[in-house]
């Protein structure tokens, strides 16, 4: 085993979003339009997830 196998360094990230209650109540198609909205606020935020 050489150095640079010994010494891999791993690094993970965990982002962790709280929901509102009420979002389990809406109707399955305000679920998935709320759904969209916040993966399109992640995508053009410029962070890498």
């Amino acid at each position: 085993m050489n150095m640079s196998e010994e010494n891999d360094q791993y690094y993970f990230n965990f982002s962790f979003f709280k929901v509102d209650p009420k979002w389990r109540w809406m109707a399955d198609l305000a679920k998935e339009e709320s759904a969209k909205e916040v993966e399109n606020v992640m995508n053009n935020s410029g962070i890498m997830y």
